[in-house]
């Protein structure tokens, strides 16, 4: 079954569940404009401050409870220099799967949960064609609890709805 939705806000049904996430690592967004163009290099899918703080961009999945499809966060972790030195060699691959996982840490504070920055994540190369997929190391966080038991339809209605219609 896959998700769908009508939206109590605009009236339209959602179909299709988009996944949500910063464009940029929050060490990145922190920074001012000049520094962000002096000391940084963002990029779709990895960006590196400094010349010493790597970041790459993956895909932490949230089932849903009787759906097929995840609920999916776009979030950035940081590496380790090694551990980045292997994500870049492999990116392009098409069999890379094998590759990994790497320890990172969560460098996003995601909507509807306290503190999500700098929780421990291992980061999981895919074959080509996606993003690599994120999962958080047991904890005492929320976003553990709903990455581990899932999310009830109701509560990915709510969080779509509110970060579909962020002005309400």
């Amino acid at each position: 079954m896959s998700f769908s939705f009508k939206c109590k806000t605009c009236g339209e049904r959602h179909e299709v569940l988009p996944s949500f996430g910063p464009e940029a690592p929050l060490s990145y967004a922190v920074l001012d404009e000049e520094d962000q163009k002096s000391r940084a290099e963002l990029g779709t899918d990895d960006c590196i401050i400094d010349d010493q703080y790597y970041f790459v961009r993956g895909r932490l999945q949230l089932p849903i409870i009787g759906q097929t499809e995840p609920f999916v966060w776009l979030v950035w972790c940081s590496l380790s220099l090694d551990s980045y030195a292997q994500w870049r060699e492999m990116f392009g691959e098409k069999k890379r799967a094998h590759v990994g996982p790497f320890f990172g840490w969560l460098n996003v504070q995601l909507p509807f949960y306290e503190d999500t920055l700098n929780l421990a994540t291992s980061v999981q190369l895919v074959d080509a064609g996606s993003r690599p997929l994120v999962t958080v190391h047991e904890a005492d966080n929320q976003l553990y609890f709903d990455q581990r038991d899932g999310l009830s339809q109701a509560k990915v209605e709510m969080m779509v709805h509110d970060l579909l219609h962020p002005e309400l």
